[in-house]
């Protein structure tokens, strides 16, 4: 029985994930209540509210899942004889095409977030965790303040690829993925400079 309520469950949770981006196609993501949501779903709205409590826990929840599916992906399909930077190019580009079926929602929503400082600053603090999961998959720490740097960094590339695939309506992405590629490459040689740039601490004099 818990097994079947569980399953229940999340069938409502990825409805209502799915329903909030229909309903932004027919009104600005600001006139969207949580009403509209579930009553789009075909839920009440204390099922709709027991799962999710408000409209940014929604968006919070769809960049869960898209967390669990590219680690699940990575997991069973991840090659590990890619250099660092190709497998961080592969969960970035796997992040895009979990987040296909809600791109044109996703696009109008994103400018209306830009403008709202308050859930500027949580998206961005959803986008830190991530980020820092994206790291970890593909073993690269984001622990300690190069870990911070990393995260940023990596948050910034993803964000430049988004925007770049919001207009991008080719079959291959061609666009979006040279503009992630490009923004990784750059993050490679800035890597190197740094460590390259780094001096062994002296461990006091030697004669």
């Amino acid at each position: 029985m818990a097994r079947q309520k569980s399953a229940s469950s999340n069938d409502t949770r990825k409805q209502l994930i799915t329903t909030t981006f229909e309903c932004v196609e027919n009104k600005p993501w600001s006139l969207v209540t949580m009403t509209d949501i579930a009553a789009s779903a075909g839920v009440s709205l204390t099922d709709c509210l027991r799962e999710f409590p408000n409209k940014s826990s929604v968006l919070s929840g769809l960049s869960r899942d898209v967390d669990a599916a590219v680690l699940k992906g990575f997991e069973d399909d991840g090659d590990d004889s890619e250099s660092r930077k190709d497998q961080l190019f592969d969960v970035l580009m796997c992040r895009l095409d979990a987040l296909a079926p809600y791109k044109s929602g996703l696009a109008k929503i994103v400018p209306e977030i830009l403008s709202d400082p308050l859930e500027s600053v949580r998206r961005a603090i959803r986008l830190h965790c991530s980020m820092a999961l994206m790291l970890e998959a593909v073993g690269i720490t984001s622990s300690g303040w190069r870990g911070v740097v990393k995260i940023k960094g990596l948050s910034l590339i993803y964000a430049n690829g988004l925007r770049v695939w919001f207009g991008d309506d080719s079959t291959d992405m061609s666009a979006t993925m040279a503009a992630i590629d490009r923004g990784l490459t750059k993050a490679e040689q800035l890597v190197k400079i740094c460590d390259s740039c780094d001096v062994p601490k002296s461990s006091g004099p030697t004669a």
